[in-house]
């Protein structure tokens, strides 16, 4: 069999299409592995480039490349689907359109993730969803409620539920033993969920406790706990392959979108590319950071404030997002605290 200089792999959960092509973009070979004999190939062929797209699994196959010597390059779908025939979909093609998109050199690939990134992550996803079940919860509880003419507080904090408890004590109201009891079941599930993601985020806290990334990172207003550990989980607190702060923060979707034609450009609304959850964080910490702006004299907070006099709230807050995934840039790459000018 001939060596290929790019492999590019459709990856699976058990059979495996692999395309070997040579540096004119001719196809060598192609194959179709289960997982063992793909565990084979990849140990036993020679050091080439091997490209994934990005999916399930694809940073684990990644790792697993590199501790045998090969170079490994996981690219984003809508990057390799220029690449791929218009109307013809099948394992193998892809995976042809896999080789060729890695051996383009503006194809951007995505860094390959640790077993640490990816345990913070999965963190982060299970803490934000216990989350959304709490928020889902709470919904229900006031719809019960107000089928029977009550209408229960609004807590702006998990901590004010005590403000519900007291309307339910009320024997004025409508509501039923029944009604009572249910209510009383979704606020204890409600609190169990509350506590669970209390606990999450202070095992987050934690695991980075002695990461001096993770401090640099929180030393910049308006980024908590939270956003720190979604950057350096994103990351890993190495921002080397961005050539500067704007391009991280285009990374991260927070840039305008440009359209330009004949000679005449508008720019439109950001992007929204990249990481969502860390664009989200950012753009939440600002809403906060904009509610006191206007009691600091700092550079950041004049101009924020300036912004904030002649453009709406949340555009002010994108604004600001933008402007801090940049301070975030610029504090990984010289690994100095932000300082209040």
């Amino acid at each position: 069999m001939k060596e290929a200089t790019i492999i590019g792999i459709d990856l699976a959960k058990r059979n495996f299409s692999i395309c070997g092509i040579d540096r004119n973009s001719k196809v060598l070979f192609r194959k179709s592995l289960s997982r063992h004999e793909m565990m084979e190939f990849i140990v036993t062929s020679k050091k080439a480039l091997i490209a994934f797209e990005a999916c399930g699994g694809s940073h684990y196959w990644a790792r697993f490349c590199e501790r045998h010597g090969h170079d490994v390059k996981v690219i984003s779908s809508y990057r390799v689907k220029p690449f791929a025939p218009a109307k013809k979909k099948n394992d193998a093609v892809d995976a042809e359109a896999i080789a060729i998109a890695a051996q383009q050199v503006s194809v951007p690939s995505t860094r390959t993730k640790s077993t640490d990134q990816q345990d913070i992550e999965i963190m982060q996803n299970y803490r934000e969803q216990i989350i959304a079940q709490r928020v889902a919860l709470m919904n229900q509880l006031h719809a019960i409620a107000l089928e029977y003419g009550v209408s229960l507080p609004s807590c702006k904090s998990f901590l004010q539920i005590e403000k519900i408890v007291i309307e339910l004590e009320n024997g004025d109201n409508e509501l039923t033993d029944v009604a009572r009891e249910m209510i009383s079941r979704i606020l204890v599930r409600a609190k169990n969920l509350n506590a669970e993601a209390e606990s999450i985020a202070l095992e987050i806290a934690s695991f980075y406790k002695g990461n001096e990334n993770y401090k640099l990172i929180c030393s910049i207003p308006g980024v908590g706990p939270q956003t720190a550990a979604a950057v350096l989980a994103h990351t890993g607190g190495n921002v080397s392959s961005f050539k500067n702060g704007r391009q991280f923060s285009a990374y991260l979707g927070l840039t305008p979108q440009q359209y330009s034609t004949g000679g005449k450009s508008k720019l439109l609304g950001i992007t929204k590319t990249g990481n969502e959850r860390i664009r989200r964080l950012l753009i939440v910490g600002m809403n906060s950071v904009l509610r006191v702006v206007d009691k600091k004299q700092d550079k950041v907070s004049l101009w924020a404030s300036e912004k904030k006099s002649h453009k709406a709230y949340r555009v002010t807050a994108v604004a600001m997002a933008n402007k801090t995934a940049r301070i975030i840039y610029a504090v990984l790459k010289n690994q100095t605290p932000y300082c209040v000018a």
